[in-house]
């Protein structure tokens, strides 16, 4: 008989410690072996089933549960710095088979190979046995096939809606994969797609935005996040032609630390000024974009109306550019206030 945890402080209520015995119990449930088989100690398990979930950096191991009457139900389930074999992905797999209540699954730096995103991917495969949300699986082992198979897994898939892959060695071919079948599809129920940190380069950017644009009277996607990808120029007039188009439903653009240079700025600025008016949020820090860009930008937000955040702290302008593109998006800001 495991021992029921001691409680975290002194003001911790009863109804607290109520809560550490219902989880007692739920884990003791058909799921219990499968979660010792990946956590490897039952306390940690009891341990992990708090309602406050505090963001480690190292070695945390969280799962969430929430109350539906009398029962409790898993919700999220969050691994970060994990060592995850084979044997312990094939455990999380059965247990997001197996557990319709999981919305939220992160594996985070957990050793996750192609093999492992194979799995997890066949996991969330059938929208009629799983309801993810969302799913984290920031890393560096998935690389491109990994982002393939997981990528033809997720085709099917209605319920996700957020998919990071941050710093997982994807050039390319990854990305390609993942624009076709992730954006690309009429039925993508996907809001935010992180890919930060990868190889994806000028092709696998071309390869999203014409995807986007393809698509984009029934895409969802409002969050794309493709900082430190190399993209470059390309990448960059290819995400702006995309923007230019009717409905586009894109709100967040971070593009930080890409290469980005003049030539690039100024075509995006030209698709603000155009038709893009759901854009809110730029990201264009530690480019090599010069004075040029920076005034077409310029220009360009102060005559669109959404536009309320632009950052350009790094790239190759003088500083009284820069300062003059946030002045005008605080005194946006400042107008809608009133």
């Amino acid at each position: 008989m495991m021992q029921e945890p001691h409680p975290h402080n002194d003001n911790q209520d009863k109804e607290m410690e109520h809560v550490y015995k219902e989880i007692e119990i739920k884990l003791n449930s058909r799921n219990f072996n499968l979660l010792i088989q990946i956590l490897g100690d039952p306390n940690k398990i009891i341990h992990a089933g708090l309602y406050k979930v505090r963001d480690l950096y190292s070695d945390a191991r969280c799962l969430v549960f929430l109350r539906k009457g009398s029962r409790l139900e898993l919700k999220k389930f969050h691994l970060r710095y994990f060592h995850m074999d084979k044997e312990r992905i094939c455990a999380i797999s059965n247990i997001v088979k197996t557990t319709s209540s999981l919305c939220q699954l992160y594996l985070q730096h957990c050793n996750i190979d192609a093999i492992g995103a194979f799995m997890i991917g066949e996991s969330v495969k059938t929208t009629s046995t799983t309801s993810v949300t969302v799913l984290n699986l920031d890393g560096k082992l998935i690389e491109d096939d990994g982002a393939i198979a997981l990528a033809n897994a997720l085709e099917t898939n209605q319920h996700l809606e957020t998919l990071s892959l941050d710093k997982n060695m994807i050039s390319s071919r990854g990305a390609v994969a993942i624009a076709k079948k992730c954006i690309g599809v009429n039925s993508s129920s996907l809001l935010r797609l992180d890919l930060y940190g990868n190889m994806i380069s000028e092709k696998g950017a071309v390869a999203i935005a014409e995807n986007l644009s393809m698509n984009c009277w029934s895409s969802k996607l409002r969050y794309l996040h493709l900082g430190k990808n190399r993209i470059g120029n390309l990448g960059m007039i290819a995400l702006a032609r995309a923007l230019k188009r009717k409905n586009m439903p894109l709100e967040t653009l971070l593009l930080h630390f890409n290469n980005v240079g003049n030539t690039g700025a100024c075509a995006l600025a030209n698709s603000l000024r155009v038709n893009n008016h759901t854009l809110t949020t730029i990201d264009l820090q530690r480019n090599l974009i010069g004075n040029p860009g920076v005034l077409a930008l310029l220009g360009a937000v102060e005559m669109n109306s959404s536009i309320d955040s632009v950052e350009l702290f790094g790239n190759r302008c003088n500083r009284q550019l820069t300062d003059a593109v946030d002045s005008i998006v605080k005194k946006k800001e400042r107008n809608r206030v009133r």
